[in-house]
């Protein structure tokens, strides 16, 4: 599964986090993250797969606040 796979839960629900058009790059490199959106209701159960380098460590990183996407929207409720 590809990031960019993932689904938006739609604008019915109150997403506890909600990720929009989230783009990442290091330095002057490659993006590493183009284009997610996706959004997690409270309660809900998720988990994250996916071959070595396609940005889970990138993702959560951002999730938990250690770096900031270089382009893109995050929210935390």
């Amino acid at each position: 599964m590809r990031l960019h796979d993932l689904k938006f839960i739609g604008p019915e629900s109150n997403p506890l986090l909600r990720f929009e058009n989230v783009g990442m790059r290091y330095g002057v490199g490659p993006e590493v993250l183009r284009d997610v959106s996706f959004a997690l209701a409270p309660g809900s159960f998720h988990f994250l797969t996916g071959s070595s380098g396609a940005g889970k460590t990138t993702l959560i990183s951002i999730i938990c606040g250690i770096v900031n996407p270089t382009s893109g929207k995050v929210s935390v409720d």
